[in-house]
C-alpha cells in the first residue's frame, strides 16, 4: 500500500462509506462485502490494516484493559 493512503482511500477501497464504530463491526462489514473464496490484493489487506489501526490505535483490547 502506498504509505500516503489515507483513511478515506482505505474505506473506499474496501467499499465502506464511513468508519465502523468497532473492529468487530469492521470485520462483519468486510466479510459481507468480500467473499472469503476470493483472495485479497496486497492493497486491500493494507487498507484493512489502516482502518483497523484507526479504530484501535492503542494496539488492541489488551492495551485498553491495561490502561483501566
Amino acid at each position: 500500500m502506498d504509505p500516503s493512503m489515507d483513511l478515506t482511500q482505505a474505506l473506499q477501497l474496501l467499499g465502506l462509506t464511513s468508519l465502523p464504530p468497532t473492529s468487530e463491526e469492521l470485520a462483519r462489514l468486510v466479510a459481507a462485502r468480500h467473499p472469503a473464496s476470493k483472495a485479497w490484493s496486497a492493497e486491500q489487506s493494507a487498507a484493512y490494516r489502516r482502518i483497523w489501526e484507526a479504530l484501535d490505535p492503542a494496539g488492541g483490547t489488551t492495551a485498553a484493559a491495561a490502561r483501566s
